[in-house]
């Protein structure tokens, strides 16, 4: 039977991994625990059939933003879980990335974060950074903030990464702005004033 995207998806929710990887030609990968498991009996995917899964996930309009720009971030439910996707073209060929989000954000102890995080949601001004490799907990980290702030506070919020609101439940008449577009640096520093707090994740 021919292998699906939705095929893939499955075994990674099923083994619990943080990351499935698409890059041709060479066998799908599973990212658990920080090791990397080949997905041998999927075959090698060449990069015709990479070419076909990954652009299906796109929406017409996607599409015409991912071959302009030879790269496209997106949100993507499947069998109940999120994943965010990074796809991009790797040579003449098309890769992706693709990272399963958690259904339940942690909260600050128990990512046993340091107690100056639980700070960061009263700011009313200033530029926090969350930079480091893939894997140790920018998303998870943002997201707890997020989280911190939908329970504690009633703010106007923007989000430049639609992927990290998925599971909050609103209270406190919090409203969440999605933005698909990344915001640059410059660009933050001409926001409509409307927004109280805006919250960006670069990778």
């Amino acid at each position: 039977m021919r292998n699906t995207i939705q095929q893939l998806m499955q075994v990674a929710i099923d083994k619990n991994a943080s990351d499935l990887h698409i890059v041709a030609p060479y066998f799908a990968t599973l990212r658990i625990k920080n090791k990397l498991l080949f997905l041998r009996n999927f075959g090698i995917i060449q990069p015709e059939t990479s070419e076909e899964m990954l652009l299906s996930l796109l929406s017409p309009e996607q599409k015409t933003y991912f071959l302009e720009n030879k790269e496209i971030d997106i949100g993507y439910d499947f069998a109940g879980t999120r994943f965010r996707i990074n796809i991009y073209i790797n040579r003449k060929s098309i890769g992706a990335a693709f990272r399963l989000i958690p259904n339940r954000i942690k909260n600050f102890a128990e990512l046993n974060l340091p107690e100056i995080f639980q700070t960061f949601s009263n700011y009313n001004q200033g530029l926090i950074l969350f930079t480091g490799p893939t894997g140790e907990g920018k998303s998870s980290s943002l997201a707890a903030i997020i989280n911190d702030i939908n329970l504690r506070h009633s703010n106007i919020l923007l989000l430049s990464k639609i992927q990290l609101n998925t599971y909050i439940q609103l209270k406190n008449q919090l409203f969440l702005k999605e933005k698909f577009i990344k915001i640059h640096f410059h660009l933050i520093l001409h926001l409509n004033p409307f927004y109280e707090k805006i919250l960006t994740l670069y990778l």
